[in-house]
């Protein structure tokens, strides 16, 4: 196998200049096989004359399409695909990591992918996908596939779906070839196989233009226990007709200068040419090859692979050779350097790893550039928007939760950082123009259960206000939106971060392993505040009022007979209950603090001829007449109550987890009237006698039958 192969192989160098035409797809066009030929030959005579000389505009074409170049970056943030447009990519290939985004069944975590690709769009980067990484839970122990092959095509149909066009690719697996990747187990063409038979038919049930490419296999010449030789696993593959649209491919140097010549026995970058003797050879020779991980070793972290270091300046030289000889390579679209880590690239590589810790190599790839582009690289600037134009920052579908209890109801997601991890801040990055920094002066965001006022928002290291508490402290788990303004000079062109917070709870409410908020985010987007017009006769005035006021969670308004009305204000806070009468706020007169007590938390009131009943934090009190203390009510529960309601000569008081109670007086005895378990958070009567709760499950009517649930509205979430 060994000479038939590189004779082949040397065949196949031959035909780099004289295969015959044929069409292949190269970022949504159409070219032929010679017209890559006449670009790549353009190409090799100008950089053997002139190197480093200004270009013609066909000579830069030729050079950003023959083929195109990328990297393979650790992480899609706007460093990582700055650093990538800067060294001329036209291309990443990033990991969209299964057990990132469905750590738990059904349960998908889109934020970093999502954020990648609308930045990879600002830099005109396309995206290559890198599908792999599975999470415990799908692992299995039948043979011959080590994870559920229906979970998997079920992850990849997703992604397809929900990207589509926007990526360049997806690639299925990664070095499946080896155990490391194969869940320990000896490697197994034919279950890989499988693997990628469900892929293939995933993505395209959903996107089916999307390319799919064949996992990159590792060069290496076996064990055939902990590795299988690349060729005879890719052999294999081809054997059981595993379908594809392309392949992945890992040509890395091992020491070897580019031009090495291949060898079946032999690792070096041209075996690359062996892989495309072998798809010909299956009568595939129409599939294009991308390189999607390559380059050559710096230094040898582990002294066992120092064979494979070849040293700073060498690895400039080669990493600019291998670019001239891929052009000569008609099957070859696409070509990413192994990688872009701002976090440290542990296995010697190290092209780009942040500010200040950059390769000559890399140096050169942006010299390269430079002079390819005339020294005009710059972004494609496209910034996503919605229809009304606003920018979206985080998709509705995308819930970024914070805090330092992890419970996992139906309704929540994981905290961000994973499990029981303390969750304190998220922040995105995102790019605008110039004409939408200058414009957009709203930021808009849905949240769901904040507490207390302790939650920031903030813009590039600016304050640029503070969360709302949600109108009282109630478990519904509802969304609502917030809107904060955005003051001149906060926002830029380019890019930007957004920052949210979590504070700490009120102290009332503290527990040692309960102190920060828990909230949840998503559908977070920057838009313009609309024009709106407003009589000067309609305006809102504060009311007066003591240090103290705010967090205003319920208004009551009571009429009494001989005093008139009176407001009576609950706000969010321990000894949060305030008064004043019609007449008192006509004159101008401040609203006065009732709680007597300051450990409790008012939710809301209601006016008896005995005296005045209150909600609160701590169950049902009463305030008799005449003085200022506050007493239990018997047989009603102690949580959290949050509505009072009188129908029918009887009081009704709503419970956290409790349903509705009732009693003839204040002082009781108080009874369960029904929905026991449920959390009711309001209570109203329709002025004819029928009592209606809104719960956490609905809204109920009572009648003579007992409490019965209306019918869904159909409200969205």
């Amino acid at each position: 196998m060994e000479s038939s192969l590189t004779d082949a192989a040397a065949q196949t160098g031959q035909n780099r200049r004289v295969m015959k035409s044929r069409t292949v797809i190269t970022q949504g066009r159409s070219v032929t096989w010679r017209a890559g030929i006449r670009r790549a030959g353009a190409l090799l005579f100008l950089w053997l004359l002139v190197g480093f000389s200004a270009p013609s505009a066909q000579s830069a074409a030729a050079a950003y399409t023959t083929p195109l170049l990328g990297f393979h970056i650790h992480r899609g943030d706007a460093a990582h695909l700055g650093a990538a447009h800067t060294a001329g990519g036209r291309f990443v290939v990033l990991v969209f990591s299964w057990e990132d985004i469905e750590p738990t069944p059904n349960y998908f975590y889109w934020e970093r992918t999502d954020s990648a690709l609308m930045l990879a769009e600002y830099f005109g980067l396309g995206v290559v996908a890198r599908l792999d990484r599975p999470p415990a839970w799908a692992r299995t122990q039948s043979a011959p596939i080590p994870w559920r092959e229906d979970a998997y095509a079920a992850f990849v149909q997703r992604v397809a779906a929900r990207y589509g066009a926007r990526l360049d690719g997806v690639i299925l697996w990664n070095e499946p070839n080896l155990s490391l990747e194969w869940d320990g187990r000896v490697p197994d063409p034919a279950g890989y196989a499988a693997l990628a038979r469900a892929g293939y038919a995933a993505v395209k049930s959903a996107a089916p233009e999307l390319p799919v490419l064949l996992a990159g296999l590792a060069f290496t010449l076996g064990d055939g226990v902990t590795a299988v030789n690349d060729l005879d696993y890719l052999t294999a593959l081809l054997a059981l007709d595993t379908p594809f649209d392309g392949v992945a491919a890992h040509p890395y140097g091992f020491g070897a200068p580019p031009d090495a010549a291949p060898a079946a026995d032999r690792l070096n970058f041209r075996r690359l040419e062996l892989h495309r003797v072998l798809l010909e050879r299956a009568g595939r020779g129409d599939a294009p090859i991308w390189i999607t991980e390559m380059g050559w070793r710096k230094v040898a972290p582990d002294p066992a692979d120092a064979w494979q270091a070849v040293g700073e300046a060498r690895q400039a030289e080669y990493t600019l050779a291998a670019l001239r000889l891929a052009a000569t390579y008609p099957w070859l679209e696409r070509i990413a350097f192994w990688e872009l880590n701002g976090e440290r690239d542990l296995y010697g590589y190290a092209l780009w790893e942040g500010d200040g810790r950059v390769a000559p190599a890399y140096q050169a790839l942006v010299a390269r550039a430079q002079t390819l582009c005339g020294g005009a690289c710059l972004p494609a600037g496209a910034v996503r928007t919605d229809a009304e134009g606003s920018v979206v920052l985080l998709e509705r579908d995308v819930r970024i939760r914070l805090g330092d209890i992890g419970t996992l109801h139906p309704h929540w997601v994981h905290l961000l950082n994973g499990g029981d991890a303390f969750s304190p801040t998220w922040a995105h990055e995102f790019f605008l123009t110039e004409q939408q920094a200058a414009t957009l002066d709203t930021l808009l965001v849905e949240t769901m259960q904040v507490d207390q006022p302790s939650n920031t928002v903030w813009i590039n290291g600016t304050l640029i206000g503070r969360l709302a508490p949600r109108v009282r402290p109630d478990p519904t788990s509802t969304w609502a939106t917030q809107r904060l303004d955005v003051v001149p000079g906060v926002l830029r062109a380019g890019v930007n971060r957004v920052e949210v917070r979590v504070g700490l709870r009120n102290p009332a409410r503290q527990f040692s392993w309960w102190r920060w908020e828990n909230l949840q985010l998503r559908g977070m987007r920057l838009a313009r505040a609309p024009e709106v017009s407003v009589a000067p006769e309609w305006r809102w005035e504060p009311l007066p009022a003591l240090p103290g006021w705010g967090e205003v969670s319920r208004l009551r308004v009571v009429e009494d007979v001989q005093a008139g009305p009176s407001l009576w204000v609950m706000t969010n806070r321990s000894g949060g209950l305030w008064h004043v009468t019609g007449a008192e706020l006509a004159a101008g007169g401040p609203v006065r603090p009732m709680a007597g007590d300051e450990t409790l938390i008012f939710t809301d009131s209601l006016s008896h001829e005995q005296g005045l009943l209150v909600a609160t934090g701590e169950g049902v009190r009463v305030q008799p007449v005449g003085t200022r203390t506050w007493l239990r009510v018997a047989g009603a529960p102690e949580r959290w109550a949050y509505a009072l309601a009188s129908s029918g000569g009887l009081l009704y008081a709503g419970f956290e987890s409790a349903g509705v109670w009732t009693a003839p007086s204040p002082a009781g005895p108080w009874r369960l009237s029904g929905l026991p378990g449920r959390s009711v958070l309001d209570l109203v009567e329709d002025g004819a006698g029928t009592l209606f709760a809104a719960t956490d499950q609905g809204v109920y009517q009572r009648t003579e039958y007992g409490w019965m649930r209306l019918p869904d509205p159909g409200f969205p979430d």
